[in-house]
């Protein structure tokens, strides 16, 4: 409720729906556009047990070049794992491989560190590294 009750509808549609329009929908806003000054603080698109891999592709493919997204994974697990269904502040390892998978095959994204996104930031650096969105 923090985002007022329009951020936290779009939050709950897109958790009943898995629509990947609405959760692009409602990250877009955390997008950190590399054109601009520096933010006072860095955004993220929160990833959790209630998103889904195509959902977050769908948000990277959808994302503007001179942007950056930190993607925000709390726990990786495996259903073995002890905190695995205690909340859903986690993603599977079989979906983190999946994403993985598809950041590997997308040559027009460079996945960088968040050391190296502060640093094009404060450096100033707001070209794209090697013609590639950083996602």
């Amino acid at each position: 409720m923090r985002d007022g009750y329009f951020h936290a509808a779009m939050y709950i549609v897109s958790k009943l729906t898995n629509s990947k329009t609405i959760f692009n929908l409602y990250n877009r806003r955390n997008l950190i556009n590399l054109k601009k000054e520096c933010p006072s603080f860095y955004p993220s698109i929160t990833c959790n047990a209630d998103n889904s891999i195509r959902q977050i592709a769908f948000f990277i493919q959808m994302m503007p070049d001179n942007h950056a997204a930190i993607i925000m994974l709390h726990s990786i697990l495996s259903p073995c794992d002890r905190g695995w269904g205690k909340d859903k502040w986690y993603n599977s390892v079989n979906d983190f491989e999946k994403l993985c998978r598809y950041l590997a095959k997308k040559k027009d994204v460079a996945v960088i560190t968040n050391a190296k996104l502060h640093e094009m930031i404060l450096g100033g650096k707001n070209e794209r590294v090697n013609n590639k969105t950083h996602r």
